[in-house]
């Protein structure tokens, strides 16, 4: 409601701009600075109230181990964004240290991207494919929908079906296959091989259910 009221204030500041350059046109400096000051502030008005609408919502954490011992490395976060029980982006957060390499990562994709089918991917710092990445279908939109979780294992990708919504718990989950209570994701366990971080992939991984 918030938001709406400052973009009706903008569209209004907007207009009477307008109408004072048709009528103004020997209008000080000073008045019209303070038109567009008005402005400026409503527009900020209107960003605050946006960002203070929006939410974390986690999705998915993810332990990474590395070698045939299963050594810890790293951890991976999966996480929206939502601002009115809408999907904003989808992000993932990760820190992992491979052969002294350490890789902070960092990605976001926008909810306009992932409709057009464009992935989520998580790359090592220096590898030559992504570990993994999750690819929405079509279809997908501002309240969720189906996708694949594609990991790569060397060769090619290994692919997962899951679906993003809120529609089962009123909060958005994933769930691998269909959507159904005893398929929510509650975690990942991935454990990479190589020898160099270009030549570095998925050895094995777990999705775990409840």
């Amino acid at each position: 409601m918030k938001i709406l009221i400052l973009f009706s204030l903008i569209m209004a500041s907007l207009l009477s701009i307008s109408y004072a350059d048709d009528d103004c046109i020997n209008c000080s400096v000073s008045e019209t600075q303070l038109s567009n000051r008005s402005l400026t502030e409503n527009i900020e008005q209107l960003n605050q109230v946006s960002e203070l609408n929006k939410e974390r919502v986690d999705l998915l954490d993810a332990s990474v181990s590395y070698g045939f011992l299963g050594v810890g490395v790293g951890r991976a976060k999966i996480y929206l964004t939502i601002s009115e029980g809408k999907i904003v982006d989808l992000n993932v957060d990760a820190k992992v240290g491979i052969l002294g390499i350490n890789s902070e990562v960092k990605k976001k994709v926008t909810i306009d991207r992932l409709m057009r089918g464009q992935p989520l991917e998580f790359y090592l710092d220096g590898a030559d494919q992504p570990s993994l990445r999750i690819r929405p279908s079509a279809g997908f939109s501002e309240t969720g929908g189906s996708a694949t979780v594609e990991i790569w294992d060397g060769e090619e990708f290994q692919s997962e079906d899951i679906n993003i919504t809120s529609r089962l718990e009123g909060e958005y989950k994933i769930y691998k296959d269909s959507v159904a209570r005893s398929n929510e994701v509650t975690g990942l366990k991935i454990n990479m091989r190589g020898m160099s971080i270009p030549s570095m992939y998925v050895n094995s991984y777990k999705i775990e259910t409840r």
